[in-house]
């Protein structure tokens, strides 16, 4: 669980920094895919309090859970958790200690042996109240359910450090814990554990809990039969492929909780322009996950996100690519001039800066940008893509503007030509290493700048044949390539691997005596990698103004 929630999270923050870089075309989906997921006919689901405001829902049951744990997705949790415990801090790893005695391992297996579904929900109790969270748990059997919660307070009271609370239930063997943090008294909490068959609650208040239990009333929170929810699960993958989903009312949360909450970074967060996040983690032969974030009921200078941000097509660019790169970083032109003159406009720099001006006049046409990374020994090669509607005069204006800033820095430079297969290439040689600064015009469309003449022959060559998206699955270039997009991600785990493979003797001849650095490079670790295969995201911007990241591994 702890990988999922963790993995959940990043991609939420990761949309949130992303989101400066943004887009809006309109997007034709299947509109019989805007119901609600049949993971919602869960007997747990419909346990979840009505006024609810946001809801993790994961199953342990379901055939795409299954396919992920044989996956080469899967990874193993056990390290991490260890990481994790090492790392913790007191109150929290004497916790985490307590529940490996009481029979919870960080192993999958030891998981779904216990739970098979799980809803972690939030809501507020009235107006007036504070915050209220819970955790259902409806275990595989009575007997572990029972078994495991029975074991986790017998390791309470043995180990001493936690006081436990009796409170009024129609479970004779509920409990509390008093989770005092020595570090902060006034932080004292109680959570409340209670259970009927098998079904158990974990919850921050008493209140309710045996009605929660028994609880048949087979309705589902608001919150999940409302028209925001419909939008924002429109076109998400098949719900028999989703075994985990987050469903977030951002205007409660900014509005009721987030304004007690005294921090710089939750005030930012408090400003984000969304109203909903709703995200499903998939598996059929790829582990996908799918976000989208709505904007609906938001003052016109929140909503409006397509005003600084616009998507494009990747075609064009991909023609320059080569037929193995190692990392592909694409985004929309419109967008990166836009959110480039807003920071030079809140910057300090004065508009006559000559790196302003230098990077105003390449980005004057610019269609798309994007950065090819390939792999090679002994450096890197790295490559930018500028399309643009007038390849000759682009590529004019990028050599000017390399010219300029080069004599700006004292570097002495003169361009020479080179030629490859009748291809013209411009370059100057700056005697670091073999690098140097190649430029070269391809097509109608495209200015390649390059820190090797290697990668741009790669790139003329792999314009002959078919792109490197050729060898990913249908979905993974559905997300990469076939829609429009504000920016778009293509990573290579094998190509990462293979690097690694030929440093690795370097590595250990540099730095002998440090082990765990060797363990890096060691096969069975490389491998590990290689397993990954290719990670595609793609950010876009629907009809109805939300931001949608989609992201996919892929084998190749």
């Amino acid at each position: 669980m702890s990988r999922f929630i963790k993995k959940i999270s990043t991609l939420i923050i990761v949309i949130g920094l992303i989101i400066t870089v943004s887009a809006c075309e309109k997007k034709e989906v299947n509109s019989s895919l805007s119901k609600p997921l049949e993971t919602w006919s869960s007997s747990l689901i419909t346990k979840v309090p009505t006024n609810a405001f946001g809801l993790i829902y994961w199953n342990t049951k379901k055939t795409a859970y299954e396919k992920y744990l044989t996956s080469n997705w899967n990874v193993n949790n056990s390290k991490i958790f260890k990481n994790g415990l090492a790392n913790a801090n007191p109150f929290l790893k004497n916790f985490l200690e307590i529940l490996q005695k009481s029979g919870y391992s960080s192993e999958d297996s030891t998981w779904s042996e216990i739970f098979a579904e799980n809803v972690l929900f939030a809501s507020t109790e009235s107006p007036d109240d504070n915050l209220y969270f819970g955790l259902l748990i409806k275990g595989q059997d009575k007997r572990n359910l029972e078994k495991f919660i029975g074991a986790l307070k017998q390791a309470i009271l043995e180990d001493g450090s936690l006081k436990l609370v009796p409170f009024t239930s129609q479970n004779p063997n509920a409990f509390g814990i008093e989770l005092t943090d020595e570090a902060n008294k006034s932080a004292a909490k109680t959570l409340y554990f209670t259970w009927q068959d098998d079904v158990a609650i974990i919850a921050s208040s008493s209140k309710d809990l045996d009605t929660i239990l028994t609880n048949d009333k087979k309705d589902l929170p608001a919150i999940l039969k409302s028209e925001d929810y419909k939008k924002a699960t429109k076109g998400m993958p098949d719900s028999k492929d989703v075994f985990s989903f987050i469903y977030l009312d951002l205007n409660v949360l900014k509005n009721l909780v987030l304004p007690s909450l005294k921090h710089n970074s939750i005030e930012r967060l408090a400003k984000l322009p969304f109203s909903v996040l709703a995200l499903a983690v998939s598996m059929n032969q790829e582990l996908g996950y799918d976000l989208r974030c709505l904007n609906n009921g938001l003052p016109e200078s929140q909503s409006q996100v397509s005003s600084i941000l616009f998507q494009s097509s990747m075609e064009n660019s991909l023609k320059a690519t080569c037929s193995n790169p190692l990392v592909v970083l694409s985004y929309d032109g419109t967008t990166i001039k836009t959110v480039l003159e807003s920071i030079f406009s809140l910057s300090e720099l004065e508009t006559n800066n000559i790196i302003f001006e230098s990077i105003q006049k390449i980005l004057t046409n610019l269609k798309r940008l994007s950065l090819v990374g390939q792999t090679a020994i002994p450096m890197p090669q790295t490559m930018l893509v500028l399309e643009s509607p007038a390849a000759e005069k682009e590529t004019e204006q990028v050599k000017k503007v390399i010219s300029t800033l080069m004599s700006a820095t004292g570097s002495p430079h003169t361009w020479q030509r080179t030629t490859f297969d009748k291809h013209q290439i411009d370059y100057i040689n700056t005697s670091m290493m073999g690098l140097g600064i190649y430029v070269y015009t391809m097509g109608d469309s495209l200015t390649l700048v390059a820190s090797s003449e290697n990668i741009i022959k790669s790139a003329i060559l792999a314009s002959n044949v078919k792109d490197f998206t050729a060898n990913l699955s249908k979905n993974a270039k559905t997300i990469y390539a076939k829609d429009k997009n504000v920016m778009n991600l293509y990573f290579d785990f094998e190509e990462v691997a293979s690097v690694m493979e030929k440093f690795g003797g370097m590595i250990g001849m540099f730095m002998p005596n440090d082990p765990k650095l060797k363990e890096m490079f060691e096969p069975k670790e490389l491998e590990k990698i290689r397993h990954f295969g290719g990670f595609v995201l793609s950010v876009s911007v629907e009809e109805d103004q939300s931001i949608r990241l989609k992201a996919a591994y892929t084998k190749k």
